[in-house]
This record gives structure tokens, C-alpha cells and sequence, in this order.
């Protein structure tokens, strides 16, 4: 689908109406989409720890892998019921999915790699009598860790954010990852204000979680996820709306009746 024909909705993104609608809407079947939640984060959990792999394989596992969670998600927000199994339907749109992936993942592949590469460095500092004290006594956040910190806010809050709806428009419209790239980035500036609202109220949430010993934060995760669907929505109408094109309809198309009085 072409981005320009897209109805994409400016100022209407509600936060409080995203997140109301979520925990009155998620009712009897919370825990349906509680276990799809946690499933996801198990994968991606799994995904993540494979040694050596893990920096190729996780973005590859956890791009399609969400894309299907959130689709299951957006079923729920338009009032359908999706099978279980439905969560790894982002497999069916790998490249796209994983293209979105690995952009998001950078900062963690780099952080990985710094990681590594530190670990390499500092094990062959100690095996060196000459080099064992500056090992010690290097400090635990030494400026080039630091600079790739600053980097991982930087783009969370820029690249990160203009993809937030991505994943979606990957499945609600069949789109590549260029064109749900640009989709997503219209939609995000024209609600930007009201998105960091969202993502501000949904943090509180999600702190409040976290401060319930620690494992409030993953009872939480389904409504939050169905909030975001819920934003998608109000800045992406249903994919039954005809789309506006910009574009007044050549009058040869009508033939010889165009203009004339019934």
C-alpha cells in the first residue's frame, strides 16, 4: 500500500482513552493474552542468550516474533478473538519484520558488542603482569560506554519512536519496511505530543509494576499492549475504510456520460 494513500489521523491519538479502553476491553480473556505476553518474552528471552549468536539470531527472532504478537493485539482492539498460534504469524512476513528488527536493535548489538569486546580486552589486560593494575583500576564507566549510553537514548527517542507503529502497518496493510517506515514516521509527528504521553503514562505503569516486587510488570504488559494497539488505531482507521486518494479521478474514466444530468 502506498504511505500517500494512507488515512493517517493528526492530534488523534488519545493516551488516556488508549489505556482506559485496554483494561475495560481485556475482561475475561486477560489471561489469553497474558500467556501470549509471556510466551513472546520467553523466545525472546531464549533468543538473546545464545552464545556468540545471540547478537544476529535475537533481532531475527524477536522482530517477526512481536510483529505477530502485536497483530494478535490489534485483533483484540478491533474486536476480534485471534487463535493462540496466531502470535507467530509475523513469520509470514519475515523480511520486513526482521528489517524493522535489526534498525531497533542497534543500540543493544552495539552495547553487546562494546561488552564483548571490553571482556576480550580486560582478560588479556590481566593475563599481562605489566597491564593487571590499569585493568583494576579502570573506572566502570569509562567515556566510551558512556558516549554509547547517551547514543542508545538518542535514538530511542528519535529513530525508536518514529517507528513505533511500524510493526503494525506491517501487518494490518501489508507493507514493506520502507513504507511502514514512512507511515509510521507521518503518524508519530502528527501525534507526537500526545505519543510521549502515552509512553509517559504507560511507564508510570509499568514502575508501578516493577515496585510490586518486581513481577506486577508482566501482568501489566497485556493491557500495555493493547493500549498501543488501541493508539494505533485512533492515528491508523480500521483497514475496512477506503483510503483517500489526493488525486481527482481522470473524467475519461466515466466515458461520455461524465458531466451530464441524469
Amino acid at each position: 500500500m502506498n504511505p500517500e494513500l494512507l488515512d493517517i489521523r493528526r492530534k488523534a491519538l488519545s493516551p488516556t482513552q488508549a489505556i482506559n479502553d485496554a483494561w475495560s476491553s481485556i475482561g475475561g480473556d486477560y489471561w489469553f493474552y497474558f500467556g501470549i505476553s509471556i510466551v513472546a518474552w520467553l523466545i525472546a528471552m531464549a533468543s538473546g542468550m545464545i552464545p556468540g549468536l545471540s547478537i544476529i539470531i535475537g533481532p531475527i527472532v524477536t522482530g517477526p516474533l512481536f510483529a505477530g504478537v502485536f497483530a494478535v493485539f490489534l485483533a483484540k482492539a478491533d474486536g476480534e478473538k485471534k487463535e493462540f498460534g496466531a502470535m507467530f504469524d509475523g513469520f509470514k512476513r519475515f523480511q520486513p519484520t526482521v528489517i524493522i528488527g535489526l534498525i531497533l536493535s542497534i543500540p543493544g548489538i552495539l552495547l553487546q558488542i562494546y561488552q564483548l569486546v571490553a571482556l576480550v580486552s580486560d582478560i588479556t589486560g590481566m593475563l599481562n603482569p605489566d597491564t593487571r593494575e590499569a585493568v583494576l583500576q579502570q573506572s566502570a564507566f569509562p567515556p566510551a560506554l558512556i558516549g554509547l549510553y547517551v547514543f542508545m537514548i538518542v535514538f530511542g527517542l528519535t529513530v525508536g519512536l518514529l517507528l513505533f507503529f511500524s510493526y503494525y502497518l506491517i501487518m494490518d496493510r501489508g507493507m514493506g519496511a520502507v513504507d511502514a517506515i514512512k507511515a509510521s514516521s507521518k503518524g508519530v509527528i502528527g501525534n507526537f505530543g500526545r505519543l510521549i504521553v502515552l509512553i509517559f503514562l504507560e511507564g508510570l505503569l509499568m514502575l508501578a509494576g516493577v515496585l510490586a516486587c518486581g513481577v506486577g510488570l508482566l501482568f501489566v504488559a497485556p493491557v500495555l499492549y493493547l493500549a498501543n494497539a488501541n493508539a494505533y488505531r485512533q492515528v491508523f482507521p480500521g483497514s475496512n475504510l477506503p483510503a483517500r486518494d489526493p488525486n481527482p479521478p481522470d473524467p475519461n474514466v466515466y466515458g461520455d456520460s461524465f458531466g451530464q444530468i441524469a
